[in-house]
Order: structure tokens, then sequence, then C-alpha cells
């Protein structure tokens, strides 16, 4: 069996000049570094996630303030750093560096980076983190469930996940 020791972190090594700059694909700290950073790359993920593509115009948007940091982010290994603080000074001194780069290299390392953070696209990641919020939200009461029920035959109640609610159930009320 395979563990995580096994695997190691993916990355692609992007040529800068006579350089190599190792891009790796953002984690879900960096991810977070990023949207409390930069709280208008929700836009991105927002108009992505019902289209499923990254409009140009989205990304025109933001672009001035956060590429020099994403390119940053993907960049800097965060395992180096015993803390977040060390981490993010890091970060702040790579995107000094990042903003200089040429168009043509930021995109290659941004291009890079989204290959690596989402390997199946935005779109698909988006919805699953709609589907963890909706799931963490009916947990915690927030929100209506929003699965339909059906009266079987027997008299039995099951909502659409198949749970049975007991004889006589209403929609929305659970016996368990």
């Amino acid at each position: 069996m395979t563990s995580l020791l096994d695997i190691g972190p993916l990355t692609e090594d992007v040529a800068i000049g006579a350089a190599q700059v190792t891009v790796r694909g953002v984690t879900p700290e960096g991810f977070f570094f990023l949207l409390s950073r930069f709280p208008a790359l929700r836009t991105i993920f927002d108009k992505s996630g019902s289209s499923g593509e990254l409009s140009p115009g989205a990304l025109q948007a933001v672009a001035p303030g956060c590429i020099a940091f994403t390119l940053a982010v993907s960049t800097t290994d965060r395992s180096r750093y015993d803390t977040a603080e060390d981490w993010v000074a890091a970060i702040e001194a790579a995107a000094k560096v990042a903003v200089n780069l040429s168009a043509h290299h930021q995109m290659q390392i941004f291009q890079s980076a989204l290959r690596l953070t989402f390997p199946d696209g935005i779109g698909p990641f988006v919805k699953a983190m709609e589907a963890l919020a909706n799931s963490i939200n009916h947990v915690s009461g927030k929100a209506p469930a929003t699965t339909s029920s059906r009266r079987s035959r027997s008299g039995f109640t099951t909502d659409s996940r198949g749970i049975r609610l007991g004889q006589g159930a209403r929609s929305g009320s659970s016996t368990h």
C-alpha cells in the first residue's frame, strides 16, 4: 500500500531563461491564503462553477493584484517553512520577483499551477466545494435538506438517498 510519504509533491519544472522553476499545485492553505488576500478571486470560481469555463473578463478583473501572488504560492515550497508567517514572508518576496516576469513566463507558470492544482479543471472543483459546503450546512442545520422523499408500498418513506424515514414520516422529517 502506498502512503503519502511515498507520493511526495507533484511538480512541474518550467524554464525561465536559463533557470528552471519548480511549480507545485496550490494547497488548501495556499488557496485560502489567496482568497483571503484577494477576495475578488471568488468571482473566478463563482463564474466557472456555473459555466465550467474561466472567462477572460473574470480573469482580467482580478489578475492585476493576484497573479504574482498566485505564482509565488505555486513556486514556494511550504514544507520548507516551520511557520505560516515565514511562508507568507517567502511568498511576498517571491511575488516581487514574479511581478517583473514577462507575460509569457507568467502564463507558463500559471498554466502549470492550474494543471497541478485542478487536474480535472476548475468547474469540478467548485462543484465539489459547493457539495461539501451544502453538506456542512445541512448537518449544522443552516440549510434545508435538498433531498426529496417518497412513500413506498410498505408505508415507509425514504428520501432520495434511499434512507428509510419510518412509517408515516413526512418529507423533510427524519426518524433516525
